[in-house]
Parts: structure tokens; sequence; C-alpha cells
């Protein structure tokens, strides 16, 4: 991913437009075939830690996903 930034970057220099277009759109495909991805490697990280027992590392990466506890003053 990172050659297709630093071309699209060289070819805005070069004001090639329609490459530039192209090349945008091929790095929204890989953003968002990456954020369908994520959630799904992330499951299967925390299920093989939890059937080899990490605990800890399953539990850091469950606050990580769900962000730290926010207390309520009521």
């Amino acid at each position: 991913m990172l050659r297709v930034v630093e071309n699209r970057q060289k070819m805005k220099i070069e004001e090639n437009w329609v490459t530039v277009r192209k090349l945008n759109g091929e790095i929204q495909k890989r953003i968002r075939r990456d954020m369908e991805n994520y959630p799904r490697n992330k499951c299967r990280a925390l299920e093989e830690h939890n059937e080899k027992g990490i605990t800890r590392e399953l539990h850091q990466q469950i606050t990580e996903i769900t962000g730290k506890p926010k207390i309520q003053a009521h």
C-alpha cells in the first residue's frame, strides 16, 4: 500500500490527474477491505488467546476493542 501512496504522490506532482483518481480508488478499495477484515482478525486472535489460556493478552485486547470503562455520575 505504501508504494501505491508514494506513486500517487509522484503523479500529483506531475499533475497526472487521471492516474491520481485511479490510484485514489485503489487506495479506497484496500482501506474498505482492511476495515472489513479487522474485526474478523481481532476475533480470531481473541479466540486463540482464550483457547491457549493467555488471559492477560485476552483482557488487553478486549479492553483495546471496548475502550476504557466510563464512570457516569448521577
